[in-house]
């Protein structure tokens, strides 16, 4: 059944929906995610119902219950249970119910899909065999993208220029994740030529198709993902090797820098992307700060501490970027996640559904601290960096309607809920030894008469009273004995 659930989770990542390859070409998995992710004639997608069928099949396990950080379970409950309170106070308050489907049903998916997932796993070997399969959609889905540039772009007219992006805007997490995973596994495997090929051939690979699929969120959540990494190394040779290593960087990068900022030439991209995600000459950048000043306006007139209800739209606050002629639901499914889910619920909203992004951050840092083994260490590093990839793709790119961000998402719950039990680095409550009530005075006088030998038989219940009584008599008559 594991198996069965970490194929459910690695076809989630690679399945192509009809934005793949900017609507240029299709291939057989199409019909992967026609299958299994669009809506079934029974409204909710066949992944949905697979995910409550392995979900109940192994609850009754008291394996699938124990030795998992009961605060992240708390607090995936509690997050739906807040989006629920806010969906009755929208409905409440005039909110669209079937707009509320399209917010809501996206991060129900996937905090079942956390739940499932910490559900399967049992040992450590299980969590670190999730990233791998995570890090192997990732480098699939990277060497798809540039077969669909190498076959179909180069081939193509290409009158209005190159297609926008080569797989998908979300496919952003799944590159970086993998990247990062790759040097984070080659810094803990350190002296394995194996993690260290892997890295450099993997890396090369996914810069690559980063830089193909023309997503600058990808270098602003890479640089990110990075720095998170670098400020958890611990203080050592390690650390004085990689410090060691940026300083002789230095030099190269400014003039990389120097020579690049402002030029059009493809070498020079990655530095355009960084450069332009605050330009207020970019369109892109400007319709975001539109949509931006609209969820602060719409999260100031419904008030800061509660917001609009779900099923509300936000308040337009300029007509220029209007995009309903191909997206009705523009103005319920903002591109800005994070303040989108400010506007709709508020900051006390905000706050009881964002709890478990923090919980889950706080397990993987104490659990690289704590783990010893390489894998683990690696797991945990690289699902916290998770964290920060996932969250700034809901801020700039629509996560929390992405499958693929939300599939990263469950996966770095999941291990935090689970590898931070199995390396001690959260208490394991569960399976603490029970401490039994002394039993009653009558019940001990009575075991000590039955194992007398002069005692013929044991008291029975009646005598329970009668019992208590001599008890309490021999050790009044004891007293003077014990303070002599």
């Amino acid at each position: 059944m594991r198996n069965a659930v970490y194929l459910l989770f690695f076809l989630g990542f690679i399945a192509e929906s009809p934005l793949m390859y900017s609507h240029e070409w299709e291939t057989p998995l199409k019909y992967l995610d026609l299958v299994l992710f669009q809506p079934s004639p029974a409204k909710f997608p066949l992944f949905f119902f697979c995910m409550i069928g392995l979900l109940f099949a192994q609850l009754g396990s008291a394996a699938a219950r124990n030795r998992r950080a009961k605060p992240l379970d708390k607090a995936i409950i509690a997050s739906v249970g807040v989006l629920l309170l806010w969906t009755v106070y929208g409905i409440a308050s005039g909110g669209d119910a079937k707009q509320i489907t399209w917010q809501l049903f996206p991060w129900i998916n996937g905090s079942m899909l956390a739940y499932l997932l910490i559900t399967t796993m049992r040992t450590p070997a299980h969590v670190i065999k999730l990233f791998h399969v995570v890090v192997a959609a990732g480098m699939f889905r990277a060497f798809m993208g540039i077969l669909f540039y190498v076959v179909i772009v180069r081939n193509m007219p290409m009158i209005n220029g190159p297609p926008p992006y080569v797989t998908t805007h979300d496919d952003t997490v799944l590159f970086v994740f993998s990247f990062v995973w790759l040097v984070v596994n080659a810094l803990e495997h350190r002296g394995k030529k194996k993690s260290f090929w892997m890295m450099t051939f993997g890396c090369a690979v996914l810069l690559l198709v980063i830089q193909l699929n023309n997503r600058r969120l990808a270098w602003v959540s890479l640089f990110g993902a990075l720095l998170v990494v670098y400020f958890m190394l611990p203080k050592g040779k390690l650390a004085r090797r990689i410090n060691w290593g940026i300083v002789g960087m230095l030099p190269i990068i400014a003039l990389y820098v120097a020579i690049g900022w402002g030029r059009p030439e493809r070498i020079f991209k990655p530095l355009k992307s960084l450069s332009t995600v605050a330009d207020k000459e970019d369109s892109s950048t400007r319709s975001r700060n539109v949509e931006n000043a609209g969820l602060i306006v719409t999260m100031t007139n419904a008030g800061w501490l509660v917001g609009t209800g779900w099923g509300h739209p936000y308040t337009e606050i300029d007509s220029t970027y209007r995009i309903d002629a191909f997206f009705k639901q523009w103005q319920y499914v903002p591109h800005n996640s994070v303040l989108g889910i400010l506007a709709f619920s508020g900051a006390l909203g905000f706050a009881g559904l964002w709890a478990v992004f923090s919980v889950s951050a706080y397990l993987h840092a104490r659990t690289y601290r704590i783990a010893k083994d390489p894998g683990e260490r690696t797991a945990s590093i690289a699902g916290l960096a998770s964290i920060v990839i996932v969250t700034n793709q809901m801020y700039g790119d629509m996560g929390w309607q992405s499958q693929t961000t939300l599939f990263m998402m469950a996966g770095g719950f999941a291990v935090s809920g689970r590898l931070s039990v199995s390396t001690a680095a959260w208490p394991d409550k569960s399976n603490a030894p029970k401490v039994e009530a002394p039993a009653p005075v009558a019940e001990l006088v009575a075991e000590s008469a039955s194992d007398s030998p002069s005692a013929p038989s044991a008291p029975s219940a009646s005598s329970a009273s009668s019992a208590s009584s001599a008890s309490s008599v021999s050790a009044a008559d004891a007293t003077p004995d014990v303070v002599t």
